[in-house]
């Protein structure tokens, strides 16, 4: 149980520090490629590093709500109710999240490399193939705790 405990407590830093990034993102972006410095021309790697992190903020907003759904379900693990709809869905969620997630930065990436680039790489198609991986055992968790639920509910009556 200590191990679920720190766990859950690692997961609530990990999202605080994430909720800072993005609440500073805009600041130091806007500082660093000059918006309000009345230089509208943007060359091809300005571009193409302005484009990366707004690529990185969409990643980054969807690992933090994956990890906070994460977290909701070992909240529920830690207070001994594994078997309920709430970690059922959380990891269901979880499982959209990561396809989503993933579908969005691969769009993105390629739109940046084919107009900046001028070339398209479709090595992403990995991370696709990884992603979706990640996102069926989510799946299978979530049908594994429905399954686990019924299981208990049938015991109860039976005793």
């Amino acid at each position: 149980m200590k191990t679920i405990k720190w766990f859950n407590i690692s997961l609530r830093i990990i999202i605080i520090l994430g909720i800072a990034y993005l609440i500073m993102w805009p600041v130091v972006t806007i500082y660093e490629f000059g918006v309000f410095d009345g230089n509208s021309t943007m060359t091809t790697s300005t571009a193409l590093a302005f484009y990366s992190t707004i690529l990185s903020f969409i990643q980054t907003s969807f690992v933090i709500v994956i990890l906070f759904k994460l977290r909701i379900a070992t909240e529920n693990y830690y207070e001994k109710q594994l078997f309920n709809n709430v970690v059922s869905k959380s990891f269901k969620h979880i499982g959209y999240l990561v396809i989503l997630g993933s579908i969005c930065y691969i769009l993105f990436s390629l739109i940046i490399q084919k107009y900046l680039m001028d070339s398209v790489n479709f090595n992403i198609i990995s991370l696709l193939v990884r992603n979706i991986a990640v996102a069926l055992f989510f799946f299978t968790l979530s049908i594994m705790v429905d399954k686990a639920k019924g299981i208990q509910r049938e015991n109860d009556l039976t005793i």
